[in-house]
């Protein structure tokens, strides 16, 4: 029996949030149909026990053509933006938008954090009008069933179509990064307010300028980077060299140049004191 359905209002900007969703699912379901399920849960076993949260999932043939359907009709929507869905249609709708969220599929305005939400409760208010009305059309009993095989096809699609992402590779840093971020330590480490990124980075570029081109004596780039101990030392000479009149010293304690001038006051001041305690002959 048909399912009675509600006229709802989908603007162009919040089609292209949904459609990217049931085009993923379209894709995968045709990957599944094919015997071909590369996304699947990695605990999940045929013939064993399916993980927590997915008992009772189960393919339903009809309601994957209901999820290809919505798609076709969102696609088909004319220039006054309206359409009739059933509840089923629309709750595939908003399965489909979440999932366009969680793969990163939305792209454009429609993407921003509010836009979704009020797009959420859109469909929501239509699902639960559409809802009562499936319920007082085809008996309570009846629609609970039908509700049962959604949901079933439901944690069926999270187990077997949303599960393995892509794999996501971190950058390594680059020798500039490499330097900049040894830069900025040694000079924090040493006693120094932390220095702007933007001044970092250009000490940066003139001291790997200086090593390519030899005006550092028995250095190189690669050197630096694999000696951290001594090379932060140099890129704290040179950072001294270059703008030492910019430093601000924030613990004086751990200023290399300031605690030898302090070493050697004090070595001035135990001499003098010796001095002073040698009694001068014949008196």
């Amino acid at each position: 029996m048909p399912l009675p359905t509600k006229l709802i209002t989908l603007k162009r900007s919040t089609r292209s949030a949904i459609i990217p969703g049931l085009e993923f699912l379209g894709d995968r379901l045709a990957e599944a149909k094919l015997g071909h399920l590369p996304h699947r849960h990695p605990l999940y076993h045929d013939d064993l026990q399916q993980p927590n949260g997915y008992q009772g999932q189960e393919y339903n043939e009809e309601m994957a053509a209901l999820v290809l359907s919505t798609r076709d009709k969102l696609h088909a929507i004319g220039t006054s933006s309206k359409i009739r869905l059933n509840v089923f249609e629309l709750s595939a709708s908003a399965l489909a938008l979440r999932i366009g969220r969680q793969e990163q599929l939305i792209q454009g305005s429609s993407a921003k954090p509010v836009r979704l939400k009020e797009l959420e409760a859109h469909l929501e208010t239509y699902r639960k009008r559409a809802r009562n009305a499936a319920a007082n059309a085809i008996g309570t009993e009846d629609f609970k069933k039908e509700v049962e095989r959604w949901q079933a096809f439901v944690k069926w699609i999270r187990v077997n179509l949303c599960q393995v992402r892509k794999p996501q590779y971190r950058r390594a840093p680059t020798k500039t990064e490499t330097i900049c971020a040894m830069m900025a330590k040694a000079i924090t480490d040493r006693g120094r307010a932390p220095v702007a990124d933007e001044k970092i980075s250009y000490l940066a570029k003139r001291v790997i300028d200086a090593l390519h081109h030899g005006r550092i004596p028995g250095w190189s780039v690669d050197g630096v980077i694999s000696d951290p101990k001594r090379g932060e030392e140099l890129l704290y000479k040179y950072a001294l060299d270059q703008i030492g009149d910019e430093f601000e010293v924030v613990d004086d304690r751990k200023v290399p140049e300031l605690c030898i001038a302090q070493s050697h006051r004090a070595a001035k001041f135990r001499k003098a004191m010796v001095v002073a305690e040698v009694p001068t002959a014949g008196v």
